[in-house]
């Protein structure tokens, strides 16, 4: 089984990855905006837990969106 989708599925796959991006750039910025109070410090972007969790839902969704998308394609 080859886990390689064509050409226009993979440009489908990836618009629909970058629109649902938004809120976990949303979710980091906002983070990040918080923690601005003091002044701007590298350590203001090191994601907290909740970021980090955001940030791994959003690959395993996109992973499986595309597993999806190889199945629907078979």
């Amino acid at each position: 089984m080859k886990l390689v989708l064509p050409k226009a599925e993979l440009s489908k796959w990836y618009k629909i990855a970058i629109l649902f991006l938004a809120p976990v750039l949303i979710i980091y910025f906002g983070f990040v905006y918080g923690n601005l109070d003091d002044g701007l410090q590298l350590s203001d972007f090191v994601p907290n837990p909740f970021v980090m969790g955001a940030v791994a839902a959003y690959i395993l969704n996109e992973i499986l969106a595309y597993l999806k998308r190889i199945v629907e394609t078979k």
